[in-house]
């Protein structure tokens, strides 16, 4: 639940808006996040299969959305609630304190579905007064061939009633009371006394504090600092970007399987490359082959990363002709240049042993390994649920949660590697870079005091609201450790993606409902370009690049344009140019971070969770567990949407 500014920020917060305000207002307004009601249950995914869509009087968990909520900027708090068409009696509830007496009204931001209803219904409960009860869905609110509701049947849409409420505690109730033709999906509720307050996608009323934080930001107040004589900016040694083995900043690239590039043919591209589509890679090999220049890929900042557990392609005595082959050649590749660097990247691959080759040849060239990439996950090990179970048990504060989380954790990740190297292996943990998306300000701290060294964060358009914030969280818990900081690179933009290769294609008019991977559907360039530049000089040790096999293409067409040569493709010129001028000017100076918040390391919070709770990553953990600090939640939103303004109302 989140209530305006000015009725939950700290008294002095108050005071500075109606000093410095000329326009203070009387206006009491709450947003609650339908996520954070009290009785759901499981999941209900609006547009997945039947199965998908069943919930039993009771409300799921909906979102993050897919294609169609992310065309129409997403949920309000990354995730919405629904249930099934067949519950009519579903609910979820909440305490709420209404802080002034007087007229409301009640928005509703929901699914508004296509010549159709989808009603539910709304009712607030306080003492010695009878139950206000508000019907919604009755009506369109988008017109019925508004773009979205064209492609998806619905869109989301805002409908008020108004009611008298008195100051004091009331009981939020959402109900289904009745069958629909499809799902009742419900975003956020906002109960606000500012009747000019009108939303149309996911504006927030008027409140004190943003008004306060604008006069600031426009230079409008003319404010005496805190301190009375101001320090020198001087950054200490210990903000300076660290890197790998103090080489400088490292550019990660996906490589293909036959790593052909570390043969030994003269007439081959000399450099770690990838490209996908069967034409391109035939022009391009023919293009570059021997030649001792090649945009992107003959930058000596690019490091190769394999597929697989640590050594995967290090097994000289695989029984595998084709992985026995490519593993020569990566050997060979190292051994020809003692300063080459390698990586590796583990998403979802299985936990195979090494032959006694692969596990020789890891540990000869580990000092010269970056490490093993793990996009959005914590390191892909899968402890069980019942193991998981045992390991919360009895926990009765977030920093016992905490411990449990890392023991099973650690133990599960030191199993995995038993199981690839067939003993136990001297700091597992360490080569491991956790990637986590959402869940990146949750674990940061966590895991490197678990022995990471270095931290990723894998961005996309979806979640760059609160991207400033992630960032200062990342740093701050590498410069606290002394360790690394990655950038997973991304082009998604929530389930789609711009690609350029035609091989990985995903586009088409079928897959519209789940994942469209084209050309103009996901991210566009000038945030791929602001993207790297931004992570670039807020300190990255390195990137890693997600897809790195579409930044040469053959755009052209079949009749009068015809195919042109192999050359760069939008991306590919972002990234060549970034190289350059990188090269030129190595030196990107210092980040200056002028305050700094110190957060329990286990205050499990996270502004965009899969999950409506802390510690969501941890199936484990029930909801009333979670909810140990239900006002530090809350408190840490407002304090971190203030000292990041606008994140709050821009985000």
């Amino acid at each position: 639940m989140r209530r305006a500014w000015c009725i939950t920020l700290p008294a002095a917060v108050s005071f500075l808006t109606c000093t410095l305000s000329q326009t203070c207002f009387a206006q009491e307004t709450l947003c609650i996040e339908a996520e954070r009601l009290d009785g759901i249950v499981g999941y209900c995914w609006p547009m997945g299969q039947p199965q998908h869509r069943a919930t039993d009087g009771h409300w799921g968990l909906s979102g993050p959305g897919w294609a169609a909520e992310w065309t129409q900027g997403g949920e309000s708090g990354f995730l919405s609630i629904a249930c099934g068409p067949d519950d009519d009696r579903a609910i979820a509830t909440k305490t709420i304190e209404i802080p002034a007496s007087g007229r409301y009204r009640v928005w509703v931001r929901y699914r508004d579905v296509r010549e159709d209803t989808e009603i539910f219904h709304v009712q607030l409960q306080q003492l010695q007064a009878p139950p206000w009860t508000g019907v919604y869905g009755q009506l369109p609110r988008v017109g019925e061939d508004n773009e979205m509701k064209l492609y998806w049947d619905w869109a989301f849409a805002w409908d008020a009633h108004e009611v008298e409420l008195t100051r004091g505690p009331a009981k939020l109730s959402l109900m289904s009371v009745s069958t629909q033709s499809d799902c009742r999906q419900i975003d956020c509720i906002v109960i606000t006394s500012d009747m000019d307050y009108a939303p149309l996608i996911k504006d927030r009323p008027r409140n004190f504090t943003w008004e306060v934080l604008e006069q600031i930001r426009r230079g409008d107040v003319d404010l005496e600092p805190l301190a009375r004589r101001r320090p020198a900016i001087e950054t200490p040694d210990v903000w300076k970007p660290r890197t790998f083995q103090d080489r400088g900043f490292l550019y990660l690239w996906n490589v293909d399987n036959e790593l052909k590039w570390a043969g030994d043919d003269p007439n081959r591209v000399l450099y770690p490359y990838n490209i996908r589509d069967d034409e391109a890679i035939e022009a391009f090999e023919e293009k570059y082959g021997g030649k001792t220049h090649v945009p992107i890929f003959s930058d000596p900042r690019i490091v190769p990363v394999v597929y697989g557990i640590a050594s995967r392609f290090m097994q000289t005595d695989s029984p595998n002709e084709k992985i026995q082959a490519a593993s020569k050649r990566l050997v060979s590749w190292l051994d020809a240049d003692p300063d080459r660097l390698w990586a590796t990247l583990m998403n979802y691959y299985p936990d195979d042993p090494l032959t006694p080759s692969g596990v020789e040849n890891f540990f000869k060239y580990r000092d010269r390994y970056v490490g093993a990439i793990a996009g959005e996950d914590l390191g892909y090990f899968y402890p069980t649920p019942e193991q998981q179970v045992e390991a919360v048990a009895g926990t009765k504060t977030r920093r016992e949660v905490a411990e449990a989380i890392r023991r099973i954790s650690m133990e599960a990740n030191d199993a995995k590697y038993r199981s690839v190297f067939g003993r136990d292996l001297d700091r597992p943990y360490e080569d491991v870079i956790p990637c986590p998306s959402v869940g990146m300000i949750q674990f940061a701290p966590l895991v490197y005091d678990w022995g990471a060294r270095t931290v990723g964060f894998e961005p996309g358009v979806s979640t760059y609201g609160v991207l400033p914030m992630r960032l200062a969280f990342l740093r701050g818990a590498a410069r606290q450790h002394g360790r690394l900081t990655a950038t997973y690179r991304s082009c998604n933009f929530g389930d789609s993606g711009t690609l350029f290769s035609v091989t990985n294609l995903y586009a088409s008019p079928r897959s519209i409902f789940e994942n469209f991977y084209s050309v103009y559907s996901g991210a566009g360039m000038t945030w791929f370009n602001f993207d790297i530049w931004y992570q670039y000089m807020s300190g990255s040790s390195m990137f890693y690049h997600e897809s790195g096999w579409d930044e040469y293409w053959m755009p052209g067409g079949t009749t009068l344009a015809g195919v042109r040569e192999v050359q760069l493709s939008p991306k590919g010129k972002l990234v060549d140019r970034f190289l350059r001028l990188t090269a030129d000017t190595p030196d990107r100076g210092t980040t200056y971070t002028p305050v700094a918040f110190l957060l329990d390391y286990a205050h499990g919070w996270e502004p965009t969770a899969f999950e409506a709770e802390q510690w969501f990553h941890h199936k484990a953990i029930t909801r009333e567990m979670a909810r140990l600090g239900g006002d530090h939640e809350a408190m840490l939103q407002e304090y971190m949407s203030v000292a990041f303004h606008p994140i709050g109302p821009k985000s």
